[in-house]
């Protein structure tokens, strides 16, 4: 075994540039899988910390379906149902700052949603962490979140004024508050929202509202369990009440993490994959030429497993090197991140050892198989054959042979997709078969995609940069495996912000795009819009019409993946017919307006969203849309399927960390007498404006004004619907962006990979350099073959790169279309294609450069006297 590490070593040690290069790219690879686990676990540790701080230690919640106030006698019902140790009444609602507190009108929004808590129970059920200070422990007192506190310049023990007004929105008097407690910066929002907590006395005396909360939590005797107790209770709550165990909102946010650590296993594992082909190029073209040395010790004795477990212990230092280096960089990337961008990732630095683990495993395992290859090709090493080994030639047929080898896998992921039945089937087979059957096809179809890149290319190039006759197109073919793995590994970066951008603007234009937003809209997001509220805007002069639109979300078994992760749910939009259609526009892709309104009018009726019809069973005109609440099954009849209107997104935009906890796509429509009658709900979530011809002499921010100043509620936020619209585009447009960093970094690892290649070929071709010099051509002759040979290997990947992302878009449309029901077309977005291509090839030749310049500067005779 001592003779095997001496080798090994010997090995590594004696082409120490090109093992570097190897470390460097399976170290980049580690990096990224671990920056990526910790960053997620941090994400994921400040979702569970916003939930928390809403369902604190409770095991069950009370709350209103539509996330309404209701009357506080509920306390009574819940006190009476045994086995509750604990119970915690809760009230949120928004309250405005005197404007004696803003002078100088540094905040744009002056509300404020206030959680209202009783003191003496914050010690049993937990409340938001705390920056400085303490919590409220009197009425006179407030906490208040990082961010206000910073604008106004507040500091502990502080008088803070806010209005007190009564339930019609009058101001009865300016009420002040001594800020005891600062709270940290709020995270996962959209919007600049502030917040704050008080006692339920102070709130209740704000807002007049006496008898009213927003949940009760309930923390429940040891042995009772929490969805037994639940469901005994709520055939005694109002209609419109639900009694839901915790466990519930946190199994969902389980289940979304493990979907993004699913996802992150299997990206982990492609990037792996690259760096095994980078370890295997560069392993088998060191093996080539050591195969005089591999003779030699066969020679002297060494036995064919010696020599195999020296590779395999060659590709295992490899491995180990670029975890010790890779594991740490990417800790400290995560760390990094979580300084920058603390808003984002609240809970701070949290290391998944899971993801670590991982990271570790896949860096031994890629230089450990990348490295299997180069053990099996010594291990048949025979002394006699080995020293005539540089004389042979790569054949026709072993191009062929891998050529069609890599079709066969292009071949199965394309079956794979096309055939699918389900989206449960689709999921399975692509995950496990089909990406990497795919991802290693393309790896093989680089071999004769090299070689016609070297007979197309190679000889218009090989002019454009002065070289001699067919000399480019001959030494870049005469390698075609090693070329065209490299090419492979080169590809991922480019492939991925191919099939990225291409889906991403597929989405932005068919499905956003398709979303007619309306004219201008009130979100209650910390309130309800109240009756008297619509009327004033509806008086408004700039306003031609409104519609009291009423949101809640509903299970449907339509989309997602059953089995694996959750379902999401959809969200029950509730209008009044009359008034939303004239105003909503929608395209209809099944139905007509007049039949549907007077089935609408009738009840027991919906519209569905036309992703509903996209590769779904069961839905269809006349079938019935199933929805379970409170343990009852109710079905309405479908009488249309409509483009959205916008309005789910509208409420999503805006409502982020409840979407954390319970997301949901697409929409129903039905009426708001429906949703009175089955629901016990018809509270105004939305009101939906409809600008009339005096708006052309106002700006969206003047109108938008005019409507915030008629609807004079606390808590209701006003927007245009252009504004949301382009808020939602820019969000899209910067993950997509965001994505192309990660893409890069990819393209940097391939690029090693690359580096490894002109590395080796410098070393074994510096006699063939020495005779080209010595027969006449210049010092940069040979600089210029190596950066052409560098070009052709980018231009290989650049073909294989864009033609992986392209049929990898059309795999993840045809996903978006079975799980999510989103029909996308597969238009490729060749601007940031190509400039993805300019990028690979601009970084590939930065890293090749240093060893270019150094080849050039030698002189014949030395590199004459290389062996």
């Amino acid at each position: 075994m001592r003779a095997t590490w001496q080798l090994s070593i010997n090995a590594c040690v004696g082409r120490k540039g090109r093992t570097g290069y190897l470390i460097a790219a399976v170290a980049l690879s580690t990096t990224l899988v671990a920056a990526v686990s910790c960053a997620l676990a941090s994400l994921n540790a400040g979702i569970e910390s916003r939930i928390a701080e809403a369902m604190g230690n409770a095991d069950t919640r009370v709350r209103h379906i539509g996330n309404d106030r209701f009357a506080a006698d509920v306390l009574e019902l819940i006190e009476a149902q045994t086995g509750a140790a604990e119970i915690a009444p809760r009230l949120r609602a928004p309250v405005r700052l005197a404007e004696s507190s803003d002078p100088e009108g540094t905040l744009p929004l002056r509300d404020v949603s206030v959680q209202a808590v009783e003191p003496e129970d914050q010690s049993t059920f937990g409340s938001p962490p705390l920056l400085i200070g303490r919590e409220v422990a009197s009425d006179d007192e407030i906490v208040l979140d990082e961010t206000t506190v910073e604008t106004l310049g507040l500091g502990l023990g502080d008088l803070v004024g806010f209005e007190q007004r009564s339930l019609g929105g009058d101001i009865l008097s300016i009420v002040e508050l001594e800020l005891v407690g600062v709270t940290p910066k709020l995270t996962l929002e959209v919007f600049d929202e502030r917040q704050g907590v008080t006692t339920l006395r102070t709130l209740r005396s704000l807002t007049s509202r006496v008898r009213s909360l927003s949940e009760v939590l309930v923390i429940l005797e040891d042995g009772v369990e929490a969805e037994g107790w639940a469901r005994a209770l709520e055939p005694k709550l109002p209609e419109s009440l639900i009694a839901e165990p915790t466990s519930l909102v946190t199994s969902r946010l389980d289940q979304m993490t493990a979907a993004n650590e699913f996802t992150f296993v299997l990206s982990s594992t492609l990037a792996f994959l690259s760096a095994v082909f980078i370890v295997l190029t560069g392993m088998t073209g060191q093996s080539a030429e050591r195969q005089r040395e591999l003779a030699i010790l066969r020679c002297l004795g060494a036995t064919r497993a010696q020599l195999a477990t020296t590779q395999l212990a060659v590709g295992g230092l490899i491995g180990a090197g670029g975890a010790v280096l890779g594991v740490p960089l990417g800790v400290a990337i995560a760390w990094l991140l979580t300084v920058v961008m603390p808003d984002r990732l609240p809970a701070g630095l949290h290391i998944w050892p899971a993801g670590l683990a991982l990271a570790v495993a896949g860096s031994l395992g890629a230089g450990l198989i990348g490295a299997v290859w180069s053990a099996w090709s010594a291990s048949r090493t025979s002394p006699i054959p080995a020293m005539r080994s540089r004389s042979r030639a790569t054949t026709t047929r072993q191009v062929a042979i891998a050529g069609a080898c890599g079709l066969v896998g292009l071949g199965v992921q394309i079956a794979v997709v096309s055939l699918a039945p389900s989206p449960n089937a689709l999921f399975v087979m692509y995950a496990f078969v089909g990406l990497p059957m795919m991802f290693v096809g393309y790896f093989l179809v680089g071999v004769p995609v090299a070689m016609a890149v070297a007979r197309v290319i190679g000889p218009v190039l090989g002019r454009v940069l002065g070289l001699p006759g067919a000399l480019l197109r001959d030494s870049f073919a005469a390698s075609p495996f090693r070329n065209g793995f490299t090419a492979g590994a080169l590809m991922v970066g480019l492939a991925a912000m191919t099939s990225m951008w291409t889906n991403g603007n597929s989405l932005l234009r068919d499905w956003l795009d398709a979303i007619r937003f309306p004219d201008a809209f009130i979100n209650g997001v910390a309130t309800t819009i109240t009756p008297e509220a619509a009327q004033r805007v509806a008086d408004l002069d700039i306003v031609e019409s409104t519609a009291a639109i009423s949101l809640f979300k509903v299970d449907t078994e339509a989309f997602g993946i059953g089995g694996f992760f959750q379902r999401p749910k959809t969200t029950f939009i509730a209008f009044d017919p009359d008034e939303f259609f004239p105003m909503a526009r929608m395209h209809w892709a099944a139905g007509d307006e007049e039949t549907a309104t007077e089935r609408l009018r009738e009840g027991g009726a919906v519209l569905v969203a036309r992703e509903f019809l996209v590769e779904r069973e069961g839905f269809e005109i006349g079938s019935m849309f199933p929805i379970e609440h409170k343990g009852r099954q109710l079905e309405f009849e479908i009488v249309g399927a409509v483009s959205s209107p916008g309005l789910d997104i509208v409420r999503k935009f805006f409502d982020v960390g409840e979407e954390y906890a319970d997301y949901s796509i697409h929409a129903v429509f039905g009426t708001r007498e429906d949703l009175k009658t089955y629901f016990g709900d018809e509270q105004i979530d939305l009101l939906q404006i409809e600008l009339g011809p005096p708006l052309e002499a106002l700006s969206d921010q003047e109108a938008v004004a005019q409507i915030r100043e008629a609807v004079n509620t606390p808590g209701a936020f006003v927007g245009s619907g252009r504004e949301i619209k382009a808020n939602i585009t820019g969000i899209g447009t910067r993950s997509l962006r965001v994505g192309s960093f990660v893409a890069a970094a990819a393209m940097v690892i391939g690029a090693l990979g690359v580096g490894n290649i002109v590395l080796a070929s410098i070393d074994a071709r510096r006699f063939e350099f020495g005779v080209l010099r010595a027969i006449g051509g210049g010092r940069w002759m040979t600089a210029r073959l190596i950066a052409g040979e560098v070009v052709l290997v980018c231009a290989t990947a650049a073909i294989l790169g864009v033609a992986m992302g392209v049929q990898g878009a059309w795999a993840g449309g045809r996903l978006y279309a079975m799980v999510a029901g989103l029909d996308l077309a597969l238009v490729v977005p060749w601007r940031p294609v190509a400039i993805g291509v300019v990028a690979m090839t601009a970084i590939t030749l930065t890293v090749a450069s240093p060893m270019i310049l150094q080849v050039a500067r030698r002189k014949p005779r030395e590199l004459l006297a290389a062996r």
